[in-house]
């Protein structure tokens, strides 16, 4: 935790109990949560990998810049990752395959690029996932129609092309999210189960239906 507070360098993170420090949870000494959305943030968080029993790291609505740590993947236990609304650029580490426990992924509003890794195809357990707003390019990896428990998808506002793949989106359980003006600038608080819409099918800007299938346009 010291590395991390040398890296972030949030401004109450001064006592000499880590668990004390304002959005920091623990469970029997050990970190378990890092919540610090909306703190002015630019430094370097890579230390978070560190952290074996975190489960969950919110540095959402920060300033925070250069790539998002491979490193974080280690974490076996991490269920919610929102780097959302920062300043991140590079691809997405396909090493965030090995965060298996995910279920929030939360990369959208950043400068990321490069396709989408097949690696988090192993994330089976995922139910959230928001990369919109960045410059992905590529298609749409068939994976994700794979993923059983997948219940939100964003990836407006990206580069990519090509077909959605067969299956993705024709799920009643499945909200595609659309953008309209202001949406997404509000991230979902942890774990809050968004409304689901009426219609088993969604259609956001850039997508279209012909035939019973979905594009991407």
């Amino acid at each position: 935790m010291q590395a991390l507070r040398r890296g972030l360098a949030p401004p109450d993170w001064a006592a000499a109990d880590h668990c004390s420090w304002r959005g920091v949870t623990c469970a029997g000494g050990a970190v378990i949560a890092i919540e610090l959305p909306r703190r002015g943030l630019r430094g370097d968080f890579s230390a978070a990998a560190g952290l074996r029993a975190l489960a969950r790291l919110d540095l959402s609505f920060n300033e925070i810049a250069g790539a998002v740590p491979a490193a974080v993947g280690a974490l076996a236990g991490l269920e919610l990752l929102d780097l959302s609304m920062n300043r991140l650029s590079g691809p997405i580490p396909a090493a965030l395959g090995g965060a298996v426990a995910l279920k929030f992924l939360n990369l959208s509003n950043n400068a990321l690029s490069g396709a989408i890794p097949d690696d988090l195809g192993s994330l089976k357990g995922l139910q959230e996932l928001q990369i919109s707003g960045n410059n992905l390019t590529g298609s749409i990896p068939s994976w994700l129609a794979g993923l059983p428990g997948l219940r939100v998808l964003s990836a407006y506002e990206n580069k990519l092309s090509g077909p959605i793949p067969p299956g993705l989106g024709l799920s009643s359980k499945l909200q595609v999210q659309r953008h309209d003006p202001g949406h997404n600038r509000q991230v979902p608080r942890p774990f809050q189960r968004p409304h689901r819409q009426q219609s088993p099918r969604r259609r956001h800007p850039g997508i279209h239906w012909r035939r019973n299938q979905p594009h991407l346009l």
